[in-house]
């Protein structure tokens, strides 16, 4: 299964943050991904050992991963572009279908 790239994403530090993915198979077609868990970070640069992990939900067999971050959370992340990733994993295997980058911007009313 091919790495999905992903830009465009916005947080606004001191602000709640969500947004959702739907994992397609090689047919175009959702993935059944109920049996899997996933785990979500966002780093400044990619080798860097400081992130921040996001809340990461698999929403039944849709293939939909739902990604969010609460405003206390936001608040600590790096203003400029960062890094991120989702990781699915069940008892048999691991993989990563969403990868990309999050612009992060600074928030004067906070």
């Amino acid at each position: 299964m091919a790495t999905q790239e992903i830009t465009g994403i916005t947080i606004e530090k001191g602000a709640d943050f969500c947004v959702s993915f739907i994992i397609d198979s090689s047919d175009g077609k959702p993935l059944p991904i109920s049996d899997y868990s996933a785990t979500a970070k966002i780093r400044k640069y990619p080798a860097s050992v400081k992130y921040n992990s996001f809340v990461a939900e698999v929403l039944g067999e849709t293939g939909n991963v739902t990604i969010s971050m609460d405003k206390e959370t936001t608040k600590l992340l790096s203003t400029g572009r960062n890094y991120f990733d989702v990781l699915l994993t069940n008892q048999y295997e691991t993989f990563k279908p969403v990868k990309g980058t999050i612009m992060v911007e600074d928030t004067a009313s906070v």
